[in-house]
């Protein structure tokens, strides 16, 4: 998408605007964008883009550092990937607060700055949302209807999407529509106002997005669709949730990527790992299975390019440089291992599997001249362990390979950011929802025949109605989905089989994660460091002492 990606005039004029001037106090203490402003820029199409691009600059950081200051070790998503049944925190580090839960998770903005942080970027990319939705519906706005619908549908997935963050995160937050002024007596919104809101924005945008995105990166209808059948999901409205999905499925411009395409498809490799390949993951160079891909240009310090760092290569690929001492640098650039796939979910995958193969995970890692050390050429990896912290010959998932192309294997400068596009959104996860629905519906057949279009696309055995349970599902997400969806969330809108009174993310986390559950049998503390408070992150102690004529309660156990 040329203009996310080139127009810096854009980006600058739009967060110049649409900025949210913090308070010292609270992040939800707003300042209003004063009425001259955001009148002279927002009158005209190209102003409301403008204003819209820099809240996709924002939505970005998601996957990189929400802490300026230190964007290349911060990223947003943690807590909505790891300490879960398939991944962990395997770095003890005051980034990684997730990693046990225990000792490190808090409210404190000295210990945990990174909890507020988040939250004050959804707060604050609700905030620009709300003015543009605002500024369209004034008189004086030179827009056609069809402009202007586009443009509030936008803007009000980019809100529902904060909120759906906020919800599975914090749970009841304050729900704000229109920008406003400072206040000091916010009040928690129950999670179920919250997500009637984001229904309202969701099929808002439905009925007004187009087809196909005005430009790549920008969100088409399709996105509200899938974000639909998630909520239906989660709100236990199974068959609304299956039409939904069914909708998409059936939709006609997207498809399962089933063959081979793209920049190497001459070597080998798989029609699965070929999406995640640099020059592949966009609708328009033939991923048709894309719903939302995210447009990423190379960052270089000291040179804002209009792009948010991108760090999942970084987190995710394992700290081999570090193995047996060696000083060898891979060529997808250096990783910190911060976080990884526990052994449980490294266990799922059949033979045949091509979402478990050579293609999609480093189970094995090739050395390269010039070396100090005596490792072997290919160092084969430990994928027979249990999960415990610091491990870095372990595997790790070979979706978010990039490195600067122009430095050569080995080097140390530039290897913080991924420049690569990234899929956000795909069909894959939508064919799961459908699956899903069906099961919940009581049609075990159906919910097999959409799983296994996804199992036969990877070469991995059928399987029937019979085998069609909860933590099938559940598993086969984490085969399909490793590092992609927000597992977190998958697991807090599912209750335990057992128990329904306990959240599926609690069980399973404590059963199959050896860092933040059930540790392993050598460790010298056995107690588990997750526990039923951790349901929630604690709301960030700066929103609570800024609500000062009104006590905002905290989340239990904080």
């Amino acid at each position: 998408m040329n203009n996310m990606k080139n127009n810096l005039l854009y980006t600058i004029l739009a967060i110049a605007v649409l900025s949210f001037a913090a308070c010292k106090k609270s992040f939800l203490d707003e300042t209003p964008i004063s009425v001259e402003s955001a009148q002279s820029v927002f009158t005209t199409k190209a102003g409301f883009e403008a204003g819209l691009y820099g809240i996709y600059d924002m939505i970005r950081l998601e996957r990189a550092g929400v802490i300026k200051s230190a964007p290349a070790n911060d990223p947003e998503n943690e807590p909505m990937l790891i300490g879960v049944d398939n991944a962990y925190g395997n770095r003890i580090s005051t980034q990684t607060t997730i990693y046990d839960y225990f000792s490190y998770l808090n409210s404190s903005n000295a210990t945990d700055p990174y909890n507020s942080a988040r939250c004050a970027n959804f707060y604050q990319i609700i905030n620009a949302a709300n003015t543009i939705i605002q500024q369209a519906n004034y008189s004086n706005v030179s827009l056609s209807s069809t402009d202007k619908n586009q443009i509030l549908g936008e803007a009000m997935i980019m809100r529902a999407w904060a909120y759906r963050h906020i919800s599975f995160l914090w749970g009841a937050m304050p729900l704000v529509t229109t920008p406003s002024g400072i206040r000091t007596n916010w009040v928690r919104t129950p999670v179920a106002q919250i997500r009637a809101q984001i229904e309202q924005d969701l099929l808002f945008a439905e009925a007004n997005c187009t087809v196909v995105p005005v430009s790549e990166g920008r969100f088409p209808k399709a996105v509200a669709t899938h974000y639909l059948a998630e909520l239906y999901l989660t709100e236990g409205r199974f068959a609304e949730a299956k039409d939904k999905a069914l909708s998409l499925v059936n939709d006609g411009r997207y498809s399962l990527v089933t063959s081979r395409y793209g920049v190497n498809m001459s070597q080998p490799g798989t029609p699965f790992t070929d999406m995640f390949i640099s020059g592949n993951s966009l609708y328009s160079q033939g991923n048709t299975e894309a719903i939302w891909v995210i447009p990423n240009k190379y960052y270089t310090s000291g040179a804002q390019d209009g792009s948010a760092p991108n760090i999942m290569r970084r987190y995710w690929v394992s700290a081999y440089d570090k193995i047996n001492g060696s000083n060898y640098y891979p060529t997808v650039g250096r990783g910190l291992g911060r976080d990884a796939a526990t052994s449980y979910a490294l266990s799922l995958y059949a033979s045949t599997d091509d979402r478990g193969s050579n293609y999609a995970w480093h189970w094995k890692w090739p050395y390269a001249a010039p070396r100090t050390d005596s490792l072997p050429t290919v160092y084969a990896l430990d994928n027979t362990s249990i999960d415990t912290l610091a491990q870095t010959n372990w595997p790790c998932t070979s979706k978010w390979d990039w490195a600067d192309p122009t430095l050569g294997g080995g080097s140390v400068s530039g290897e913080n950011y991924n420049g690569n596009d990234q899929i956000y959104l795909r069909l894959g996860e939508t064919y799961l929802f459908l699956a899903e629905a069906y099961f919940r519906l009581g049609d075990n057949t159906n919910a097999a025949k959409y799983i296994n279009v996804l199992r036969t696309r990877a070469h991995a055995p059928k399987i029937t109605a019979g085998d069609i349970t909860q933590d099938f599902i559940l598993d086969e997400r984490s085969r399909e989905l490793f590092s992609e969806e927000h597992r977190r969330y998958t697991l807090l809108r599912m209750r335990d089989t057992q128990n329904p009174l306990l959240p599926a993310w609690y069980t399973r986390t404590l059963k199959y994660n050896h860092v933040a559950g059930t540790p392993v049998p050598w460790a010298a503390n056995q107690t588990p460091h997750i526990t039923l408070r951790d349901t929630l992150l604690p709301v960030p102690q700066d929103v609570i002492d800024a609500n000062l004529t009104l006590k905002m309660p905290q989340n239990p156990g904080f």
